[in-house]
């Protein structure tokens, strides 16, 4: 059978893979992310004005790219280097992701 399965033949009466591809059920969205090679990453709505938000997401984003810039100073990097490299980089994934809820938030407000 083809992905994504038809709606014909599923036993629900919504469409088998709505939301662009990314499905309404949890075992839908779980396949959708291993079949694209993706990540999870929970968006919860952040406190906090959209301003100092942003702010926020763009000091994570530097402090990421800066870390994976350092250890890149020799021409190579190793796996401590990465780790932390990585952790920087989830930090700054993680604010984005906090970002895009709050204002998620704010469009359901109007």
């Amino acid at each position: 059978m083809r992905w994504p399965i038809p709606a014909s033949t599923t036993r629900s009466r919504s469409p088998a893979w709505p939301r662009s591809l990314g499905g309404t059920r949890p075992l839908q969205r779980n396949i959708s992310r291993a079949l694209a090679g993706g990540i999870f990453q929970p968006i919860a709505c952040r406190e906090g004005d959209v301003q100092a938000l942003t702010a926020d997401a763009a000091r994570q984003h530097g402090e990421a790219i800066a870390a994976v810039v350092t250890a890149l100073a020799d021409q190579k990097i190793d796996a401590k280097e990465a780790r932390a490299a990585l952790v920087e980089t989830d930090q700054a994934i993680a604010a984005m992701c906090g970002l895009r809820g709050r204002l998620l938030e704010t469009i359901g407000r109007e």
